[in-house]
């Protein structure tokens, strides 16, 4: 990007230069061809400007585009992802209700016993008075 900001003095410089040696080898008088190459870098240093300019403006929207297309690309994946874990929910939420794990174990004790059971008095009141 620096050759660019001094593309126009360089374009300017390069093209005097060179219809000095033009001017020189012709023969061409010493106050003719200083005007002369005065008049070519002027023309040359406008044309150098133009063309930075046209370069700078390319630049700007190809980087302008760039980012354009990253934070579209950004926000598409964003979207997607979203996307996901709500598909991701939605399917948790139908199988959690569906799946059913369970676990035999015969040694398995809960801490009570059929001898601990005892029956309530009303129960044994009843028994009594059916017997008699």
């Amino acid at each position: 990007m620096d050759y660019v900001r001094k593309l126009p003095l360089l374009i300017a410089l390069l093209s005097s230069v060179i219809v000095g040696l033009v001017g020189r080898l012709q023969r061409v008088p010493d106050k003719e061809n200083m005007l002369r190459m005065i008049i070519v870098m002027v023309i040359f240093y406008s044309l150098g400007l133009l063309i930075r300019g046209t370069i700078v403006d390319i630049k700007n929207s190809i980087d302008k585009k760039r980012a354009e297309e990253e934070e579209q690309a950004r926000a598409l994946l964003e979207a997607e992802k979203k996307q996901n874990e709500q598909n991701n929910n939605e399917q948790e939420a139908m199988n959690s209700g569906n799946i059913l794990d369970l676990k035999v174990d015969d040694d398995l004790v809960f801490g009570t016993d059929d001898e601990d059971f005892d029956a309530l008095p009303v129960a044994d009141f009843i028994k009594k008075e059916l017997n008699q």
